[in-house]
């Protein structure tokens, strides 16, 4: 229930975030068609009717871009943690190769760098489409397996509800199953037809609904699998088989794929801004932006891998 409840308020506070961008941006006086996060806080202080809250408004704004930045770090170092585990274990029972995750995450980081190269969402789409059909085959494969085949704990034997601890635990979870958030307004700023980012039946409703779904089935269905002993991910719990085994490398290829739709986030609020101050300096040549924007690149998935 608890999962559910989150994905509702999830899903409603992006719903408001779209509605207060549309709305500031027919308020705003700006040349540009979209806004940000930060400029969605500029715009919501500087037309407020008080005095006090209008000073607030590039505070509000450096505020809010520093929150989405460190949210966007923090999930790009969770998704590499996950890579460099599964492949960690993957390692020691296939391979015999005992890295430990560390030596693991040093070497996903050339290819990481690569892929976030990747500079257009035209692109990343086309890359989140092989990713989003590889979760589905993964889901389908291993709740088959859970309902069907694995053996299931008495359901007796497991607490209706737990402790303050197995809460705290499951609303961190719950949160970063849902983390999407700050890709909203880039999609929104992205999409040809706004209007169907909202709604009961908009993209944000249904995706929030089946994301609920798929996350809520699958942490019944481990539950009742493998009960106390269920792990962080429901993949470390699978069987070491060839089958499972391959499950496992489509989830880290799966992770893979979505970072760099993550690391965008970040480059789309922090390199424009960036790359201007650099113009108006005239600190670098024009020709020299590309290669000093993929060196920003590079340095975030570096700093995310720490």
């Amino acid at each position: 229930m608890m999962l559910f409840l989150f994905g509702f308020l999830n899903n409603y506070c992006m719903l408001q975030l779209v509605h207060c961008s549309q709305h500031l941006n027919q308020r705003t006086d700006t040349t540009t068609a979209t806004l940000d996060y930060g400029s969605v806080a500029y715009a919501a202080c500087a037309k407020n009717p008080w005095t006090f809250i209008r000073r607030l408004k590039h505070p509000a704004r450096t505020a809010v871009n520093a929150a989405i930045v460190g949210l966007q770090m923090g999930i790009c170092s969770v998704f590499i943690v996950f890579m460099a585990v599964h492949l960690s274990a993957w390692a020691k029972e296939v391979c015999g190769l005992e890295w430990t995750p560390v030596q693991w995450m040093l070497a996903l980081l050339p290819s990481l760098i690569l892929l976030n190269f990747t500079r257009t969402l035209r692109l990343l789409s086309y890359i989140s489409v092989v990713k989003n059909i590889i979760f589905v085959l993964a889901v389908v494969f291993v709740v088959q397996y859970l309902l069907f085949t694995a053996p299931h704990v008495p359901l007796s034997s497991l607490p209706p509800i737990t402790d303050l601890s197995g809460l705290a635990i499951a609303g961190g979870s719950a949160l970063y199953a849902f983390e999407g958030q700050a890709m909203v307004l880039p999609l929104e700023n992205k999409i040809r037809n706004p209007t169907r980012m909202v709604g009961p039946f908009g993209v944000l409703s249904i995706g929030m609904g089946v994301v609920s779904c798929v996350y809520a089935s699958v942490g019944v269905c481990g539950y009742v699998a493998y009960g106390e002993k269920v792990e962080g991910s429901i993949s470390l719990n699978l069987p070491h088989q060839p089958l499972f085994v391959a499950v496992q490398l489509f989830l880290v290829l799966l992770i893979f794929f979505g970072y760099p739709l993550q690391q965008y986030v970040i480059v789309d609020m922090v390199w424009p801004g960036i790359e201007r101050r650099l113009l108006e300096g005239k600190f670098v040549p024009t020709r020299m932006l590309l290669p000093v924007a993929l060196g920003f690149r590079a340095l975030l998935v570096a700093i995310a891998s720490k």
